[in-house]
């Protein structure tokens, strides 16, 4: 992820479930701050859901008091197994059950 920003993101910001469906534990994965132009990698572990169908997983970046800046990003999974991104640059790993 990279901060396109013009100003650093402070100590305590993270990447926030914002709707959609819940594919994880977690609904905040925190972040270091990261200087304008700068990029940091990310991982959040998800687990597909047991019934086939189309889940949709959406998460924005945020600040400690909650406030949500920066674009949308979506993780769509489909019944085929494959994955699709919007919003998300860079590299996307996914590991099977």
């Amino acid at each position: 992820m990279q901060n396109i920003g013009d100003e650093s993101w402070p100590l305590g910001c993270c990447l926030r479930f914002s709707g959609g469906d819940r594919l994880c534990a977690a609904d905040r994965i925190p972040v270091e701050p990261v200087s304008p132009g700068c990029t940091i990698d990310l991982s959040v572990d998800m687990v597909s859901p047991e019934q086939p169908g189309i889940y949709e997983s959406k998460w924005r970046m945020s600040t400690f008091s909650g406030s949500y800046f920066g674009g949308l990003f979506f993780l769509t999974f489909n019944d085929d197994c494959t994955v699709s991104t919007e919003g998300v640059r860079g590299n996307i790993k996914v590991l099977a059950k």
